[in-house]
């Protein structure tokens, strides 16, 4: 029995590669095929040069990029760019984001399209010398800078000014409106809303504080019926003056001393024959010990 055959693989040699075909060439400077001319913005081609010479360069109707790596044609806002020297033609305020000639931060492109107005305009936060804020609601503070007017809050875009709420419910469109005057709260289905574990008082959201919890203002102390059933004493929330405590809510102490026989209207002190003898409600405690 013979030798099995033995099975040689066989290896290409490496092949190299040339610079041209890992690196790209300049525009303006020497090539020797289109391919050593790619770019990434617009075209360009290997052409003949006035030295008897190929070099890359821009097709037709655009121009080299201001950091010579691609061909540009800069008309407007919006047109490819590689840097923002690239836009610096279409005016101030006007940079290269993402590819892109755009206005700057804080400024948006003017709506009009007449000759020699600048193709963006303040916003808020922008400067204003010049050209007036356009915006509406707002106008050029005294920094030279365009601002919400009173009672209106930029938007989260700083595109627009919105009106600020003053009390719980008030229309709203972003969460802004309704925290700069009621503090912990948010925009929910239009209307502003007091957050969780919090309640509206006096224009404000208070995290709510109940009996025997500490506080530091009486707002913080849930009121479930009368606005003087509780309060903030010793900072802690506490049944108010003529209330008690009673499965964790403040009860209304009544007492009409009319209403007493004479043996008690005697044991309180008081003169059956007047009538209308009245005490007052600190003098009814002292007596019947009931305390507050």
């Amino acid at each position: 029995m013979g030798r099995p055959e033995r099975h040689h693989r066989l290896t290409a040699s490496p092949r190299l590669t040339s610079l041209t075909d890992v690196t790209h060439r300049r525009l303006n400077a020497s090539c020797t095929d289109n391919k050593d001319c790619k770019v990434s913005i617009g075209s360009a081609s290997c052409v003949e040069s006035d030295e008897d010479d190929r070099m890359c360069a821009c097709s037709p109707g655009t121009s080299v990029s201001a950091d010579g790596q691609n061909c540009v044609n800069v008309t407007g806002l919006e047109s490819a760019c590689s840097s923002d020297d690239d836009c610096n033609p279409l005016g101030s305020y006007v940079s290269c984001y993402s590819g892109s000639c755009s206005c700057d931060s804080n400024y948006y492109k003017n709506p009009s399209t007449n000759a020699g107005e600048p193709l963006c305009l303040p916003g808020i936060g922008g400067k204003c010398s010049k050209y007036d804020c356009q915006l509406d609601n707002t106008s050029c503070s005294s920094f030279n800078v365009c601002s919400c007017d009173d009672s209106f809050t930029p938007s989260e875009k700083k595109d627009r000014c919105l009106k600020v709420a003053l009390e719980e419910g008030d229309n709203c469109t972003e969460h802004t409106q309704c925290s700069i005057k009621l503090g912990s709260s948010q925009c929910v289905d239009g209307s502003c809303v007091c957050l969780e574990h919090y309640h509206y008082l006096n224009g404000s959201c208070w995290e709510t504080r109940t009996l025997g919890e500490s506080c530091t203002s009486l707002s913080e102390c849930l009121k479930e019926s009368s606005q003087n059933s509780v309060e903030c004493r010793n900072n802690k929330c506490q049944c108010g003056f003529n209330y008690k405590e009673n499965n964790n809510a403040c009860e209304y102490l009544l007492y009409n001393p009319l209403s007493l026989s004479i043996s008690n209207k005697r044991d309180l002190g008081l003169n059956p024959s007047h009538a209308s003898s009245v005490l007052l409600p600190f003098q009814l405690t002292a007596f019947i010990g009931v305390g507050f």
